[in-house]
């Protein structure tokens, strides 16, 4: 009757009555690595071996590592999923029956401006991705300069050429072969880009000879 992952880390007790033996909806549940008696579904299971306050029966401190971890994927794709569907739900209230979104009234204009939802949308995306840059400029102390960097400007655009599905290659490989291959290939830039200086500089050395 009781499926899914969370029940095989909690045993059921009883199926209609909660640690005090009044009526409950959920099950009355065992932990099975603690001993801690509680009413639960899913939800509150994934919160007692979570340690998630206010769901469960508590912290359990004997859950094993591989369960917190496959509890918190959960837990994250269920969040995600909720984000997912609010900005959905956010974007149908702005959405008229016409398939325009409304925007407010700029200075100057006589009323609301209407967009596509294409716009809408796009720039709810827009938003999402310059927060996530911000996010990381903050987090990892890279001063802001560097935002105008070239080469973080190239890596910005080679990733959207590559699409959502893309990953950064793996640390390991990151700090030996691909740093190698990139510091070869900006030392042979920088020594042509040197020698072509050097070269403009003698033509006109000699010209003003």
């Amino acid at each position: 009757m009781y499926e899914g992952p969370e029940f095989k880390h909690c045993k059921v007790i009883d199926p209609k009555a909660d640690a005090q033996g009044k009526s409950s909806n959920n099950p009355l549940v065992k932990c099975e690595h603690c001993a801690n008696e509680f009413s639960a579904g899913a939800y509150r299971i994934r919160g007692q071996i979570l340690g998630i306050r206010g769901r469960g029966g508590g912290n359990c401190l004997e859950a094993p590592q591989d369960a917190k971890d496959l509890f918190q994927a959960i837990e994250n794709e269920k969040a995600a999923a909720t984000s997912k569907k609010r900005k959905r739900d956010d974007l149908d209230q702005l959405t008229a029956n016409d398939g325009s979104a409304t925007a407010p009234s700029t200075a100057g204009s006589t009323g609301p401006v209407q967009i596509g939802i294409k716009q809408a949308f796009s720039n709810s995306i827009k938003a999402d991705a310059d927060a996530a840059v911000c996010r990381y400029f903050y987090a990892e102390g890279t001063p802001f300069v560097k935002i105008e960097s070239p080469y973080f400007l190239d890596m910005l655009q080679k990733v959207a050429l590559f699409g959502a599905g893309y990953r950064p290659p793996p640390l390991k490989r990151l700090r030996t072969d691909g740093i190698d291959k990139e510091k070869a290939l900006l030392d042979k830039d920088l020594e042509v880009r040197s020698a072509s200086h050097r070269t403009a500089t003698l033509e006109y050395c000699a010209c003003n000879v």
